[in-house]
């Protein structure tokens, strides 16, 4: 999952949720979310798009492994705002027709 990489196709945005854990530091948006639940009133700049957007990255991820590692369930029907790309996914289409089967590698 650290190297994981979210596309959002439409807007050709891509971003890395994890990657900062590779260097044993937390992510900027992990940061800036404890940081507004805690002290709103002085950090709340930091509720921004990006963070926000980061932290959906995450939430996507976390939930794709979730299924497809530990539960052995394919997501269904395919995700149509953000795609895990091909770096940690292997994507094969199912037999169903309208969805992919994403195998962690």
């Amino acid at each position: 999952l650290l190297d994981a990489v979210v596309y959002i196709p439409r807007y050709d945005l891509e971003m890395i949720p994890f990657e900062d854990w590779k260097n044993n530091t937390t992510p900027d948006w992990w940061t800036a979310n404890n940081k507004i639940k805690h002290s709103r009133h002085e950090d709340f700049f930091q509720a921004n798009l990006e963070n926000a957007l980061k932290s959906i990255a995450a939430l996507f991820l976390s939930n794709l492994y979730y299924y497809i590692k530990i539960e052995d369930i394919q997501p269904f029907p395919n995700p149509k705002l953000l795609d895990p790309g091909d770096l940690v996914w292997s994507v094969t289409p199912s037999s169903q027709g309208n969805s992919n089967n994403y195998k962690l590698i």
